[in-house]
Protein backbone atom coordinates (compact mmCIF):
# COMPACT_ATOMS: atom_id res chain seq x y z
CA UNK A 1 0.00 0.00 0.00
CA UNK A 2 2.84 2.18 0.88
CA UNK A 3 4.73 1.36 -2.43
CA UNK A 4 1.77 2.46 -4.19
CA UNK A 5 1.09 5.58 -2.72
CA UNK A 6 4.88 6.65 -3.09
CA UNK A 7 4.95 6.06 -6.95
CA UNK A 8 1.30 8.15 -7.11
CA UNK A 9 3.34 11.06 -5.67
CA UNK A 10 6.63 10.10 -7.46
CA UNK A 11 4.68 10.48 -11.18
CA UNK A 12 2.51 13.66 -9.46
CA UNK A 13 5.92 15.53 -9.11
CA UNK A 14 7.03 14.67 -12.45
CA UNK A 15 4.70 14.82 -14.49
CA UNK A 16 2.93 18.10 -13.10
CA UNK A 17 5.95 20.50 -14.05
CA UNK A 18 6.21 18.77 -17.06
CA UNK A 19 2.86 19.29 -18.16
CA UNK A 20 2.66 23.12 -16.48
CA UNK A 21 5.93 23.73 -18.70
CA UNK A 22 4.21 22.96 -22.12
CA UNK A 23 1.34 24.61 -21.52
CA UNK A 24 3.11 27.84 -20.47
CA UNK A 25 4.80 27.24 -23.85
CA UNK A 26 2.05 26.63 -26.03
CA UNK A 27 0.58 29.53 -24.76
CA UNK A 28 3.31 32.05 -25.24
CA UNK A 29 4.02 30.64 -28.83
CA UNK A 30 0.19 31.16 -29.15
CA UNK A 31 0.41 35.08 -27.60
CA UNK A 32 3.51 35.69 -29.75
CA UNK A 33 1.53 35.26 -33.25
CA UNK A 34 -1.69 36.71 -31.78
CA UNK A 35 0.49 40.21 -31.31
CA UNK A 36 2.41 39.67 -34.40
CA UNK A 37 -0.60 39.30 -36.29
CA UNK A 38 -2.15 42.42 -34.63
CA UNK A 39 1.11 44.51 -35.45
CA UNK A 40 1.72 43.53 -38.95
CA UNK A 41 -1.46 40.89 -40.26
CA UNK A 42 -0.78 39.11 -42.86
CA UNK A 43 -1.88 40.42 -46.42
CA UNK A 44 -1.93 38.58 -49.24
CA UNK A 45 -0.25 39.28 -52.63
CA UNK A 46 -1.32 38.34 -55.80
CA UNK A 47 0.90 38.46 -58.98
CA UNK A 48 -0.28 37.70 -62.22
CA UNK A 49 2.58 38.77 -63.79
CA UNK A 50 6.15 37.72 -62.52
CA UNK A 51 7.28 41.36 -63.83
CA UNK A 52 5.19 42.87 -61.09
CA UNK A 53 7.47 41.30 -58.41
CA UNK A 54 10.26 43.54 -59.46
CA UNK A 55 8.32 46.47 -60.22
CA UNK A 56 9.07 49.66 -57.93
CA UNK A 57 6.43 52.32 -58.64
CA UNK A 58 8.47 55.26 -56.63
CA UNK A 59 11.68 53.91 -57.35
CA UNK A 60 13.19 53.91 -53.38
CA UNK A 61 14.58 50.46 -54.04
CA UNK A 62 11.62 48.44 -52.89
CA UNK A 63 9.69 46.80 -55.08
CA UNK A 64 6.27 47.29 -54.58
CA UNK A 65 5.81 43.51 -53.37
CA UNK A 66 7.82 44.29 -50.61
CA UNK A 67 6.25 47.61 -49.81
CA UNK A 68 2.59 45.61 -49.45
CA UNK A 69 4.29 43.82 -47.04
CA UNK A 70 5.08 47.05 -45.05
CA UNK A 71 2.35 48.78 -45.62
CA UNK A 72 3.86 51.12 -46.95
CA UNK A 73 2.87 53.48 -49.65
CA UNK A 74 4.16 52.45 -53.57
CA UNK A 75 3.89 55.79 -54.70
CA UNK A 76 5.72 57.38 -52.12
CA UNK A 77 9.62 56.77 -51.58
CA UNK A 78 9.00 58.46 -48.24
CA UNK A 79 5.61 57.14 -47.15
CA UNK A 80 6.16 59.08 -43.35
CA UNK A 81 7.77 62.09 -44.72
CA UNK A 82 10.45 62.05 -42.20
CA UNK A 83 12.93 62.43 -44.90
CA UNK A 84 14.66 59.53 -44.89
CA UNK A 85 13.80 56.61 -47.63
CA UNK A 86 11.28 53.67 -47.19
CA UNK A 87 14.16 51.11 -47.73
CA UNK A 88 16.52 53.21 -45.78
CA UNK A 89 14.50 53.07 -42.96
CA UNK A 90 13.41 49.44 -43.59
CA UNK A 91 17.41 48.24 -43.63
CA UNK A 92 18.24 50.15 -40.47
CA UNK A 93 15.17 48.62 -38.60
CA UNK A 94 13.10 52.03 -38.24
CA UNK A 95 9.73 52.00 -38.43
CA UNK A 96 9.01 53.42 -42.33
CA UNK A 97 5.14 54.52 -41.36
CA UNK A 98 6.24 56.75 -38.74
CA UNK A 99 7.19 60.12 -38.33
CA UNK A 100 10.63 61.42 -36.92
CA UNK A 101 14.32 60.78 -37.70
CA UNK A 102 15.64 57.81 -35.27
CA UNK A 103 19.07 59.22 -33.04
CA UNK A 104 20.94 56.00 -34.44
CA UNK A 105 20.08 56.83 -38.26
CA UNK A 106 20.80 60.52 -37.61
CA UNK A 107 24.32 60.12 -35.90
CA UNK A 108 25.08 57.56 -38.65
CA UNK A 109 23.59 60.38 -41.70
CA UNK A 110 25.97 63.15 -39.66
CA UNK A 111 29.60 61.06 -39.27
CA UNK A 112 29.02 60.28 -43.42
CA UNK A 113 28.46 63.91 -44.37
CA UNK A 114 31.53 64.06 -41.82
CA UNK A 115 33.73 62.25 -43.62
CA UNK A 116 32.34 62.77 -47.43
CA UNK A 117 33.53 66.40 -46.39
CA UNK A 118 36.68 65.82 -44.91
CA UNK A 119 37.43 63.12 -48.14
CA UNK A 120 36.23 66.00 -49.90
CA UNK A 121 38.80 68.69 -48.54
CA UNK A 122 41.71 65.70 -48.67
CA UNK A 123 41.22 65.21 -52.59
CA UNK A 124 41.33 68.99 -53.23
CA UNK A 125 44.76 69.79 -50.89
CA UNK A 126 46.07 66.61 -52.92
CA UNK A 127 45.34 68.04 -55.85
CA UNK A 128 46.93 70.74 -54.84
CA UNK A 129 49.99 69.64 -53.87
CA UNK A 130 50.33 68.00 -57.12
CA UNK A 131 50.02 71.22 -58.99
CA UNK A 132 52.40 73.05 -56.70
CA UNK A 133 54.73 69.59 -57.07
CA UNK A 134 53.72 70.00 -60.78
CA UNK A 135 55.19 74.05 -61.06
CA UNK A 136 58.28 73.45 -59.30
CA UNK A 137 59.25 70.46 -61.16
CA UNK A 138 58.81 72.56 -64.60
CA UNK A 139 60.71 75.50 -63.06
CA UNK A 140 63.71 73.17 -62.32
CA UNK A 141 64.09 71.63 -65.40
CA UNK A 142 63.33 75.12 -67.55
CA UNK A 143 66.44 76.91 -65.57
CA UNK A 144 68.24 73.35 -66.14
CA UNK A 145 67.51 73.71 -70.12
CA UNK A 146 68.28 77.17 -70.36
CA UNK A 147 71.47 76.49 -67.92
CA UNK A 148 72.87 73.62 -70.09
CA UNK A 149 70.88 74.97 -73.27
CA UNK A 150 69.52 71.65 -74.16
CA UNK A 151 66.04 71.51 -76.17
CA UNK A 152 65.51 68.17 -75.01
CA UNK A 153 65.07 69.03 -71.28
CA UNK A 154 62.47 71.55 -72.31
CA UNK A 155 60.10 69.29 -73.44
CA UNK A 156 60.11 66.82 -70.37
CA UNK A 157 57.83 70.40 -68.65
CA UNK A 158 54.74 69.44 -68.54
CA UNK A 159 52.81 73.42 -68.57
CA UNK A 160 53.01 73.51 -72.69
CA UNK A 161 52.83 77.02 -72.45
CA UNK A 162 55.99 77.17 -69.99
CA UNK A 163 57.70 74.09 -72.61
CA UNK A 164 57.17 76.50 -75.66
CA UNK A 165 58.73 79.54 -73.74
CA UNK A 166 61.52 77.17 -72.69
CA UNK A 167 62.83 75.98 -76.39
CA UNK A 168 62.74 79.52 -77.64
CA UNK A 169 64.76 80.89 -74.57
CA UNK A 170 67.71 77.65 -75.76
CA UNK A 171 67.25 79.06 -79.19
CA UNK A 172 67.85 82.73 -78.50
CA UNK A 173 70.90 81.68 -76.21
CA UNK A 174 71.94 79.12 -79.12
CA UNK A 175 72.05 81.95 -81.31
CA UNK A 176 74.02 84.39 -78.86
CA UNK A 177 71.40 86.35 -76.83
CA UNK A 178 73.20 86.56 -73.88
CA UNK A 179 76.13 88.24 -75.32
CA UNK A 180 73.78 91.19 -76.05
CA UNK A 181 73.52 91.69 -72.16
CA UNK A 182 77.42 92.68 -71.90
CA UNK A 183 76.69 95.42 -73.99
CA UNK A 184 76.52 98.68 -72.02
CA UNK A 185 74.96 101.16 -74.24
CA UNK A 186 71.19 100.50 -74.12
CA UNK A 187 70.88 101.56 -77.88
CA UNK A 188 73.54 98.71 -78.92
CA UNK A 189 71.55 96.65 -76.65
CA UNK A 190 68.37 96.72 -78.10
CA UNK A 191 69.80 96.28 -82.02
CA UNK A 192 71.37 93.34 -81.07
CA UNK A 193 68.43 91.65 -79.45
CA UNK A 194 66.40 92.32 -81.98
CA UNK A 195 68.78 91.12 -84.56
CA UNK A 196 69.21 87.77 -82.51
CA UNK A 197 65.38 87.40 -81.77
CA UNK A 198 63.93 88.15 -85.01
CA UNK A 199 66.46 86.80 -87.48
CA UNK A 200 65.66 84.47 -89.65
CA UNK A 201 67.98 81.58 -88.03
CA UNK A 202 65.63 82.14 -84.78
CA UNK A 203 62.34 82.35 -87.28
CA UNK A 204 62.79 79.16 -88.82
CA UNK A 205 63.01 77.18 -85.68
CA UNK A 206 59.14 78.64 -84.23
CA UNK A 207 57.39 75.88 -86.08
CA UNK A 208 56.18 74.74 -82.78
CA UNK A 209 54.81 77.72 -81.80
CA UNK A 210 52.19 78.98 -84.85
CA UNK A 211 51.70 82.43 -83.25
CA UNK A 212 54.98 82.92 -82.01
CA UNK A 213 56.87 82.30 -85.59
CA UNK A 214 54.40 84.26 -86.87
CA UNK A 215 55.10 87.25 -85.29
CA UNK A 216 58.91 86.58 -85.76
CA UNK A 217 58.69 86.61 -89.17
CA UNK A 218 56.51 89.75 -89.18
CA UNK A 219 58.79 91.54 -87.03
CA UNK A 220 61.98 90.28 -88.74
CA UNK A 221 60.76 91.80 -92.26
CA UNK A 222 60.87 94.92 -90.39
CA UNK A 223 63.92 95.30 -88.70
CA UNK A 224 65.86 93.83 -91.94
CA UNK A 225 63.41 95.73 -93.92
CA UNK A 226 63.11 92.42 -95.83
CA UNK A 227 60.42 91.39 -97.91
CA UNK A 228 61.17 87.90 -98.21
CA UNK A 229 60.18 87.17 -94.31
CA UNK A 230 56.80 87.94 -95.36
CA UNK A 231 56.72 84.83 -97.63
CA UNK A 232 57.47 82.25 -94.90
CA UNK A 233 53.88 83.24 -93.10
CA UNK A 234 52.07 79.95 -93.25
CA UNK A 235 48.29 81.97 -93.70
CA UNK A 236 47.23 84.16 -96.02
CA UNK A 237 45.94 86.72 -93.07
CA UNK A 238 49.63 86.22 -91.45
CA UNK A 239 51.46 86.99 -94.63
CA UNK A 240 48.90 90.48 -95.51
CA UNK A 241 49.21 92.11 -92.45
CA UNK A 242 53.18 91.36 -92.39
CA UNK A 243 53.35 92.82 -95.60
CA UNK A 244 51.18 95.61 -94.11
CA UNK A 245 53.48 96.08 -91.37
CA UNK A 246 56.55 96.13 -93.87
CA UNK A 247 54.77 98.72 -96.06
CA UNK A 248 54.05 101.42 -93.20
CA UNK A 249 57.65 100.75 -91.55
CA UNK A 250 59.57 101.21 -95.02
CA UNK A 251 56.86 103.71 -97.20
CA UNK A 252 57.17 101.17 -99.56
CA UNK A 253 53.36 100.91 -100.45
CA UNK A 254 54.07 98.95 -103.85
CA UNK A 255 54.02 95.38 -101.81
CA UNK A 256 50.41 95.85 -101.06
CA UNK A 257 49.80 95.10 -104.44
CA UNK A 258 50.23 91.64 -103.73
CA UNK A 259 47.80 91.10 -101.25
CA UNK A 260 44.77 89.91 -102.71
CA UNK A 261 42.12 90.88 -99.77
CA UNK A 262 40.52 93.97 -100.90
CA UNK A 263 39.56 95.53 -97.28
CA UNK A 264 43.62 94.61 -96.01
CA UNK A 265 45.01 95.61 -99.40
CA UNK A 266 43.21 99.28 -98.93
CA UNK A 267 44.15 98.82 -94.73
CA UNK A 268 48.14 99.04 -96.64
CA UNK A 269 47.68 101.51 -99.19
CA UNK A 270 46.51 103.67 -96.11
CA UNK A 271 49.24 104.01 -93.61
CA UNK A 272 48.45 105.69 -90.53
CA UNK A 273 49.24 109.47 -89.64
CA UNK A 274 52.33 109.53 -87.40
Amino acid sequence: MNNKYNWQILISVVLIPIVFTMAVFVFQRTSKDLVRAEVLPEKEIVVENFDELEKDSDGDGLSDAVENVFYTDINKADTDGDGYTDRDEIERKYNPLSTGEAAEYRTLKGQIEKERYYKKEEDAFATKLVAESSVARDDRLYKEATLVVDKKTCVKIDNLDKQKSCIYDVILIEQGYANCEKIMDIDEKEVCQKNIKYSRAVCDQLSFDKSRQSICYREGAVVFEDFSFCDKQQGMEDEDFCIINYAHFTGDLSVCETIIDLRRKNMCLSPPLN
